[in-house]
């Protein structure tokens, strides 16, 4: 379908730079077999059956043994960010270059730190606590847009940069992620909302959804994509628990305008992290503060509504 790409920003910048180690493993040059099947020792005179034998048993087998354990792969033990971690790369990514916020993150990668554990672990905690600070007036609006546009900046850069193998293939579905309408005169509280759609959506696009990529400016913009656009499940990212009832009715309009008359809606983000008992009060069919489960819940209500059948034609 035209128009539906994966909401991705290729960046420049790499993964990690690898700190493998090379290990050598010391080996001796094989000496060419003689026509008359015997072998040539190191010391030019020739070997027997037996002299062979005894020549694999004492010399080849241990230098075999040295280099099997020599090449063992090390295991290498996951960074697991914890909150002093977070409270350190908050007021880094508040203040510093986003070169700088890149530094200290590949700083402490190793081969087993998988990009979801850091948007989960590092990212996310990072985006709540400067959330946190702004509402209570303890930092600026600089502050706020300087740390979101880092986070954004990590967040393309492991995506980008993640090895097409691991990347899964198309689903078929198609997911429309946004940020609350309701809060788009918010700026502080929007760009923390923009993060998590941008999150939430690199989740959608690795487990092979397809994510409408041009994002909607305003209400009657939306209306005229939900109208000539299919989609399985939108997705509302919201920080804002006082701009509730506003999403109810937002959400009421997406239904009666989606070309998808059985549309799955779920609702995402800080607004509701502690408290996923707000979808349902919004008119929601899932409700979640966690990407994953997001995910989950929209694989979920699309799987149902195409057993079902709702009556509806799919579009190809």
């Amino acid at each position: 379908m035209n128009g539906l790409t994966p909401d991705r920003v290729t960046r420049p910048g790499a993964w990690r730079n690898s700190t493998r180690r090379s290990l050598k493993t010391g080996s001796g040059k094989t000496e060419p077999h003689r026509e008359d099947g015997r072998s040539r020792g190191a010391s030019g005179s020739t070997l027997g059956t037996g002299d062979l034998g005894r020549a694999v048993e004492m010399e080849v087998i241990p230098r075999l043994m040295v280099a099997y354990r020599s090449s063992t792969p090390m295991v290498e033990s996951s960074w697991s960010p914890g909150r002093p971690d977070v409270l350190e790369f908050s007021a880094l990514v508040s203040t510093q270059r986003a070169s700088s916020v890149w530094d200290w993150v590949s700083a402490r990668l190793s081969d087993a730190t998988t990009p979801q554990a850091l948007y989960l672990e590092l990212l996310m905690p990072t985006a709540n606590l400067i959330l946190e600070r702004w509402q209570a007036d303890v930092c600026h609006f600089e502050e706020v847009a300087l740390g979101m546009l880092n986070l954004k900046h990590v967040l393309h850069s492991l995506s980008a940069n993640t090895p097409l193998a691991m990347q899964a293939t198309a689903c078929g579905r198609r997911a429309l992620v946004l940020s609350a309408p309701c809060e788009q005169n918010m700026l502080g509280v929007f760009m923390v909302t923009e993060f998590y759609r941008c999150m939430t959506a690199e989740f959608f696009y690795r487990a092979g959804w397809h994510v409408w990529r041009t994002l909607p400016s305003s209400r009657p913009q939306l209306a005229q994509i939900l109208q000539t656009q299919w989609f399985d499940v939108i997705d509302v990212a919201s920080s804002c628990s006082g701009r509730l009832p506003q999403l109810s009715a937002d959400i009421a309009e997406m239904r009666r305008t989606s070309l998808n008359g059985a549309v799955g809606v779920t609702v995402s983000g800080p607004a509701f992290g502690a408290h996923p008992e707000r979808g349902a009060g919004i008119g929601a069919d899932g409700c979640t503060g966690d990407p994953r489960d997001t995910l989950a819940r929209a694989e979920s209500l699309a799987a149902r509504r195409d057993g079902q059948g709702n009556g509806a034609e799919r579009q190809p």
